[in-house]
């Protein structure tokens, strides 16, 4: 809106919008001996499947040891949807599992040694990623916006470029090879998560601030 002249800097007030219920997740460290790589998401195009899934195939053929899965029911009345049969075939060689629609996030997250979102889709900050920083996870995400809220690069996560699978796999493959770091992205991830995705805290801010006009 400042951007766009349509309102004055020294006028506005920024509220962050999106907020999550930290409770509801409790983070721990996941040294699992073949570590899960997780890509939680709606089956949208420009939500990255494709890239996450090729992103995988370029590890397997490197022989990098690891499960990755795709957590993500059909979206209807979307143009852009991936169907069953077209998310069945794109993961038909096994390199990926599609886990389907999930309904206890939290206990998933927590299952997972790293999350992977290479998103490209016109959106405010995914919620996706506001659950992984509670849930205290390293993120590979996108350098586009929205998800470069939610992750500053070599902190909490790695951004990568939108539509490389290249350099997707290799942000992958440096988070699981570096397991201090990767502690430490978990450790940034849900104080980012505390420190401003909090919902009580957003909630009171936005009161209080519509109290004050």
């Amino acid at each position: 809106m400042i951007d766009k002249k349509y309102a004055r800097a020294e006028h506005s007030i920024l509220i962050r919008g999106s907020g999550v219920y930290l409770d509801r997740f409790t983070p721990t460290h996941n040294d699992s001996e073949i570590p899960i790589v997780l890509m939680p998401t709606r089956l949208v195009h420009e939500k990255g499947v494709a890239i996450f899934i090729e992103a995988a195939r370029i590890l397997k053929a490197r022989g990098i040891k690891a499960h990755f899965q795709i957590a993500g029911g059909e979206t209807k009345h979307n143009p852009k949807a991936i169907s069953r049969a077209q998310m069945l075939e794109m993961v038909s060689d096994g390199a990926v599992e599609w886990l389907g629609r999930v309904n206890n996030m939290p206990d998933l997250l927590a299952q997972a040694s790293l999350i992977v979102y290479p998103s490209y889709y016109g959106e405010g900050i995914p919620r996706v990623l506001l659950e992984a920083c509670a849930a205290g996870r390293a993120i590979v995400t996108t350098d586009h916006a929205g998800c470069r809220e939610a992750v500053e690069h070599g902190v909490n996560g790695l951004l990568v470029p939108v539509k490389d699978a290249h350099a997707t796999a290799q942000a992958i493959e440096h988070i699981l090879g570096h397991t201090d770091e990767r502690r430490a992205m978990e450790i940034q991830s849900r104080k980012r998560a505390e420190d401003q995705f909090d919902i009580h805290a957003i909630v009171e801010e936005t009161v209080r601030v519509y109290g004050e006009i």
